[in-house]
């Protein structure tokens, strides 16, 4: 149904995403995509990421990405790589207001590194094809 109706394809993961099974997700939408008699191009890719967290608050879980920011960047970026148009997560703090804070700021290098490495998501293609 995505395929032959959707301009956008979303799936979740959480934290860390293990980059080879997106990869092989990522191949199996190119593929009915083409079945569809649609170019593999026109689809946008969005990821839900949970969770991030830059101050460290959570390190020890297995269900978030902790910091260093920017240890989270070069995550994110091969997320871009593996062609994801967007990647949405949602924020570790602490409970004080002080913590919120310190997380959002750290957050906020962490997508200001993102935007300026320049790197957009690589058009998908399907296995076998010219660039």
């Amino acid at each position: 149904m995505t395929a032959r109706y959707a301009d956008c394809w979303n799936w979740w993961s959480p934290a860390p995403p293990d980059l080879g099974e997106l990869g092989a997700i990522l191949g199996e939408v190119d593929r009915a995509w083409a079945v569809a008699g649609r170019e593999p191009v026109s689809l946008r890719r969005s990821l839900d990421l949970y969770s991030l967290d830059p101050c460290c608050v959570e390190a020890e879980s297995s269900h978030v990405i902790p910091g260093p920011a920017d240890e989270i960047v070069a995550r994110l970026l091969r997320l871009a790589e593996l062609g994801f148009d967007e990647v949405r997560c949602n924020l570790v703090a602490g409970p004080s207001s002080k913590e919120r804070r310190q997380a959002i700021e750290a957050m906020a290098g962490v997508v200001e590194a993102v935007h300026a490495s320049g790197i957009r998501p690589i058009p998908n293609r399907l296995p076998g094809t010219a660039g």
